[in-house]
């Protein structure tokens, strides 16, 4: 399979374009709910920035809020914790598990708890 070159070709180009699709779904929604973000240019994975979330700028914090997003939204992230980020705060979001519609839903959860923990409001949102 591997020495059909034209299938390995089509086979890159469609696993690349799922890859874009998935950044642009799930960039889309964090962006509606003001999450900010590490722009990609080549990767599988979306670095979200959530201190400001945070109820203390603490690696017990980030433990908190990664449990929160688990029991509540019912979102599995990679915290900064475990990717050795440089403070609290980061989370690794995985773009290459789920569709687009996935990967929008799953930045819909972040962004309830985001705005519930920083206090912004739904009118916030509509606005942008």
């Amino acid at each position: 399979v591997l020495q059909d070159k034209e299938f390995v070709q089509g086979y890159l180009c469609a696993g690349n374009k799922a890859l874009r699709d998935n950044y642009d779904a799930v960039t889309g929604r964090l962006c509606h709910h003001g999450i900010p973000f590490r722009e990609a240019h080549a990767a599988m994975f979306v670095w979200i920035d959530m201190r400001l979330a945070l109820s203390e700028p603490t690696w017990e914090a980030e433990r908190a809020l990664n449990r929160e997003m688990i029991d509540q939204a019912r979102v599995v992230l990679t915290p900064g914790e475990s990717c050795h980020a440089p403070e609290p705060g980061y989370f690794r979001i995985c773009t290459g598990w789920f569709p687009p519609e996935g990967m929008k839903e799953l930045a819909d959860r972040v962004g309830t708890v985001y705005k519930t923990r920083t206090g912004a409001s739904a009118l916030q949102s509509a606005a942008e």
